[in-house]
């Protein structure tokens, strides 16, 4: 990344230049990797491995999203009816791990399941997989910039697993604070100089 007079002016790889004037880390999981190694900017955003399964097309069963705070466990389906999605979440699984599946997780997952839904006991799992959360230290996303930055650096990242729903408006409001320099009421909680001040955002609902 080219870097002038305090500000970005360039994006290059291998086998691609740009030049620009703002730059948006909008990594995932690799956020914080990146702007370390492009920038030397440390933005405490880190990959947490995480496990869903999906079941068999059933009736509909289950007309509501159900989380359960005592065990971490979710579970969905639509109201047509259909596959039932869900997940647990389980302690441990920080850093790149291998993507893949655990029978413990597994395990842990069809046993609450079952608790939750006992008709669940006769449906059979289809599919499971693994993928990243972008954690922060207060499970927020993290979004502007901080004035120690060069100019033109901005970040959005660290969803810890509610990018899908959050994403579309915190890209609008980011849109807007880049082109205009107006920070949005509420965007600013949101700030990466949270983590500086040591004003964190208190999030409550952890899942």
């Amino acid at each position: 990344m080219g870097v002038e007079g305090g500000r970005v002016t360039s994006v290059s790889s291998s086998d691609v230049f740009v030049r620009t004037k703002n730059v948006v880390f909008a990594a995932g999981a690799w956020t914080g990797e990146v702007m370390r190694k492009t920038l030397n900017i440390e933005v405490p955003i880190k990959p947490v491995r995480r496990e869903i399964g999906i079941t068999e097309p059933v009736r509909p069963i289950i007309n509501t999203y159900i989380i359960d705070t005592e065990t971490n466990l979710y579970l969905g389906q639509t109201m047509r009816g259909g596959e039932i999605l869900g997940s647990i979440e389980l302690e441990g699984g920080e850093g790149f791990l291998p993507y893949g599946n655990t029978l413990t997780w597994l395990t842990a997952w069809a046993r609450e399941a079952v608790k939750l839904v006992p008709s669940l006991g006769r449906v059979r799992i289809m599919r499971v997989w693994s993928g990243y959360y972008e954690m922060t230290p207060d499970h927020s996303h993290v979004m502007g910039r901080l004035s120690a930055w060069p100019e033109g650096v901005y970040v959005l990242s660290g969803f810890s697993g509610h990018g899908f729903m959050f994403g579309p408006y915190a890209a609008e409001l980011l849109a807007n604070y880049i082109a205009n320099g107006v920070v949005d009421p509420v965007m600013k909680p949101f700030l990466p100089d949270r983590f500086v001040t040591g004003n964190l955002i208190k999030e409550l609902l952890v899942i």
